[in-house]
């Protein structure tokens, strides 16, 4: 009767083995949110997953751009993740807006972000780039060639997960 036990258990962890082979591969992933300008502050947030190597990308963002310092609104975005890729701790990305308030003069935009952990203060120093566009979603760059613009910081956080690293 142990004979049999035991061959049942071998077997039903056998059973289990595919099971745990077929768990979601890792994402690279990219998300953000916080508040980024000088003079004036332009809230943003976004979220993008994909796979290891860029493929099947996904996610949405969100930027309210407050271009003066009077503090009235002056355009919103809303836009769906074209392409992701990630390296290290940067990530570029690009978003098809969709959604526009007080529509401006482009059609999208791609973001180039740098996470670079969590200091104590309040003071991030994670950094943000955006790049508008007209037509066509270009193709995502490699991030270790396109970087944020120096000293453009923001105020809240950005997490940036390689799937590879």
């Amino acid at each position: 009767m142990k004979r049999v036990a035991a061959t049942v258990a071998i077997g039903s962890l056998a059973a289990l083995a595919p099971a745990a082979q077929a768990a979601d591969p890792p994402k690279d992933m990219v998300r953000g949110l916080g508040l980024v300008g000088s003079t004036s502050l332009n809230h943003f947030a976004f979220a993008a997953h994909s796979g290891p190597l860029g493929e099947d990308a996904h996610g949405n963002v969100h930027v309210f751009d407050n271009t003066t310092a009077d503090g009235n609104a002056r355009r919103r975005f809303q836009g769906e993740v074209t392409c992701l890729r990630v390296s290290g701790n940067l990530a570029t990305f690009v978003v098809d807006f969709r959604k526009l308030v007080n529509r401006p003069s482009f059609d999208g935009a791609l973001f180039v972000v740098e996470d670079n952990g969590n200091p104590p203060s309040a003071e991030s120093l994670d950094r943000i780039g955006i790049r508008d566009f007209v037509g066509d979603p270009p193709p995502c760059p490699d991030p270790l060639t396109v970087r944020p613009p120096q000293g453009f910081l923001i105020r809240g956080d950005i997490e940036v997960r390689d799937a590879t690293a």
